[in-house]
């Protein structure tokens, strides 16, 4: 679990997969590709893979976050 103290952020970087980040408490504002969208908890944020996105906390009490992977898509061997 993390946690994402008042005004702090987080850059997640772009990766091969989805990601799903599960916020326990406090609530924020979700950036991807320059579009923001305000949340609060508890809610899922599912953020698809390649993207560059960020996340904020914008509320009065620290955020509790769990960050989830789904598995990337499986490659044909190579001969």
């Amino acid at each position: 679990m993390e946690v994402l103290e008042i005004d702090a952020r987080i850059d997640l970087l772009p990766i091969e997969c989805a990601r799903v980040v599960l916020v326990l408490t406090g609530h924020g504002k979700l950036m991807i590709d320059g579009a923001s969208q305000r949340f609060h908890a508890p809610c899922s944020l599912v953020l698809p893979a390649g993207v560059d996105s960020q996340v904020v906390n914008i509320g009065a009490e620290p955020m509790q976050l769990v960050t989830g992977f789904t598995p990337a898509a499986a490659r044909p061997p190579q001969a």
